[in-house]
């Protein structure tokens, strides 16, 4: 089928009967991608695949949304315990009110209003970006929707303008309290979802609001910092393991601080576990860093 993900009726049209597909099937000629839905077994089996599968069977008006719209724009929206997964496990699609949701193994259908939402992207009709980041917003766990939204902002899908004030239509509806609160944090500058959950676990717990991504000159040398308060020279910054973990990097990290802390400032290193972590031992080492109190009693998420 020319590399296309094609139908049963499709295949049946091209010659091949129930048995016939059915026997492709068990020898990797073919693969099944969904039920009635193929793909050529040449073809690598992946999201991309999936995705171009599910539009096949879309309703009018209907579209790809929510983490999977996000992930064809090149953010991955999943919580950490699912990334070495090949992009998101469930495809998520979102038909328009009063028709009936697809039901397929893999494939998560919402009901949802999308008049003036969809738009085509590499061949597929997904939600726009701002409807997409809306969604988010809504109805993903607070630090993974933050780091989704800074990461559509960064990457220059959205602003958090053009989020806030199409945030209006949605009004009196499920999420929204969350979404507005979260839409006001954006920081298009932020370069990772760690920076994003870590500015979020410092507003949480009632400390000002930090600038993200603040340039620094020492002896000559332009440094960036994560995150901090230029009024009283702290910082704070995150260590992903994923960036950060070769003894070059390591060292290259240490050198950089060390020349920082000389020129006055005071860093707070904060790794995955700590940021992702129980507890409020994060929150109490931010406040000795700027010498206030942490304003909550328990995690927030």
């Amino acid at each position: 089928m020319d590399g296309v993900p094609f139908t049963r009726r499709e295949a049946q049209a091209a010659g091949l009967d129930r048995l016939s597909l059915e026997s492709m099937i068990a020898t990797g000629a073919v693969h099944r991608v969904f039920r009635g839905m193929y793909l050529d077994g040449l073809l690598r089996d992946d999201l991309r695949a999936r995705v171009l599968a599910v539009s096949r069977i879309l309703p009018p008006g209907a579209a790809v949304s929510r983490r999977t719209a996000a992930w064809l724009r090149g953010v991955d929206a999943r919580a950490p315990a699912e990334l070495d997964a090949d992009g998101p496990a469930d495809l998520e699609c979102t038909v328009d009110v009063e028709v009936e949701p697809l039901r397929r193994p893999g494939l998560r259908c919402f009901v949802a209003p999308l008049t003036g939402d969809v738009e085509e992207y590499l061949g597929v009709p997904i939600t726009s970006a701002v409807r997409t980041t809306i969604d988010l917003l809504r109805w993903s766990p607070p630090h993974l929707a933050l780091g989704a939204a800074d990461a559509l902002a960064h990457a220059g899908w959205v602003t958090p303008e053009a989020v806030q004030a199409d945030l209006e239509r949605w009004e009196g509806r499920r999420g929204v309290v969350q979404a507005r609160r979260l839409a006001g944090l954006m920081e298009p500058a932020t370069e990772s979802f760690g920076e994003s959950w870590l500015r979020l676990r410092v507003v949480d717990a009632g400390f000002p609001r930090p600038r993200v991504q603040i340039p620094v000159l020492v002896a000559g040398k332009s440094y960036r910092l994560d995150l901090g308060w230029e009024d009283v020279w702290a910082a704070a910054e995150y260590d992903g393991q994923e960036h950060h973990s070769s003894p070059e990097q390591i060292r290259h990290d240490e050198a950089r601080r060390a020349s920082l802390e000389r020129a006055g400032w005071r860093i707070l290193v904060a790794g995955r576990g700590e940021v992702l972590g129980s507890g409020l031992r994060l929150e109490r080492a931010i406040g000795e860093l700027l010498g206030q109190e942490p304003r909550i009693y328990r995690r927030a998420w």
